[in-house]
């Protein structure tokens, strides 16, 4: 991946994490501009401003791992 590719991505990414807050803190259509494109997304959204959040965070080596499961036993 060039830097350009990378820059890219992580602008994008502040873009859609900027949009998940807005619609989390109750604005119901956000568009999101970034590369001279531009998408609106509705409510109904959100699941999919995560799954591409998600995509970069992948691709540019960001992913976030699950919480790690912990078993405690009475012995």
């Amino acid at each position: 991946m060039t830097n350009a590719e990378r820059d890219a991505l992580r602008a994008e990414l502040q873009t859609l994490v900027k949009a998940r807050t807005e619609f989390l803190t109750g604005k119901r259509v956000v568009t999101a501009q970034y590369n001279g494109r531009s998408v609106t997304y509705a409510a109904a959204d959100l699941n999919e401003i995560r799954r591409r959040i998600a995509e970069i965070e992948s691709r540019l080596g960001l992913s976030r791992r699950g919480a790690i499961g912990v078993r405690f036993t009475h012995r």
